[in-house]
């Protein structure tokens, strides 16, 4: 899964998109579907109910930016990610898109 995220503004060459449709997926959530270069990719706003994906996601990438083993506790860095997804995703200071 990978994730869209945008804090003022979303960017994007229209050249790139074309045709988009709005359809419900399978967990019942309103997801679109975006053809580009010939490949269909399914994406939706995250809302709350995705924190643990986000956080696990965040996770993930933190460990291979910074090339972290395994065995390097991250459950700091997951309780205040987990805290400022749901601040963040409320007040609408964070938007992401679950692709």
């Amino acid at each position: 899964m990978f994730f869209l995220t945008k804090t003022n503004h979303i960017s994007y060459d229209a050249n790139w998109i074309s045709k988009t449709s709005v359809n419900r997926g399978k967990n019942g959530k309103k997801s679109k579907y975006i053809n580009m270069n010939d490949s269909i990719f399914e994406y939706r706003k995250a809302t709350i109910e995705d924190i643990d994906e986000l956080v696990r996601t965040r996770i993930i990438v933190l460990r291979a930016v910074n090339k972290l083993s395994y065995d390097v506790d991250m459950s700091v860095v997951e309780k205040e990610s987990n805290a400022y997804y749901k601040r963040a995703l409320e007040n609408g200071e964070h938007i992401a898109y679950l692709v």
